[in-house]
């Protein structure tokens, strides 16, 4: 619980730093990505997903912020989504056979501190790793949700977005 408390602060502080005035925001405190990659369904590991979707009638830029799990920047960049359309994406893994086109056009977390994952060995485990939250944020209107699966389990939670004044 300490350890969940510390990544909601710690993304709260990056969204504080990042001055996002009157920006819809989503905030993911924390996800595991460090499932195999592959279309899969579930996935070998815990696997993380994130879905997004723009409610206004015009496209938007979004804001992608990831934080490991000491709150260390864990890389940031921009997309555009079209009016009205949903999508979503694997944080850490860019996996195009699980994503889709998606795979490309989000930018996926740097992989560095609690992001890295290391399972580049061929001993037939996933190993852990992955582990982190992130901050989302547009100008226009948006919800999300988060997922967590793996091999007979899995997890999920929707996301309003928080509207913060000017």
């Amino acid at each position: 619980m300490k350890k969940i408390l510390g990544i909601a602060v710690s993304l709260a502080l990056v969204l504080t730093a990042a001055g996002v005035a009157g920006a819809n925001s989503i905030i993911v405190p924390f996800f595991s990505d460090g499932g195999a990659l592959g279309a899969e369904s579930p996935p070998q590991g815990l696997a993380g997903f994130i879905q997004l979707k723009n409610l206004e009638d015009e496209a938007i830029v979004v804001l992608v912020e990831y934080a490991d799990m000491n709150g260390v920047d864990g890389g940031a960049g921009t997309f555009e989504l079209a009016a009205g359309t949903a999508l979503g994406w694997r944080p850490v893994r860019n996996d195009p056979d699980f994503e889709g086109p998606s795979a490309d056009l989000i930018p996926d977390a740097n992989g560095a501190g609690t992001l890295a994952t290391n399972d580049g060995n061929d001993d037939g485990i996933v190993d852990s790793g992955g582990n982190g939250g992130v901050v989302i944020s547009s100008e226009g209107r948006i919800v999300g949700a988060a997922v967590s699966w793996n091999l007979g389990t899995g997890a999920g939670w929707s996301y309003p977005a928080l509207e913060f004044p000017e």
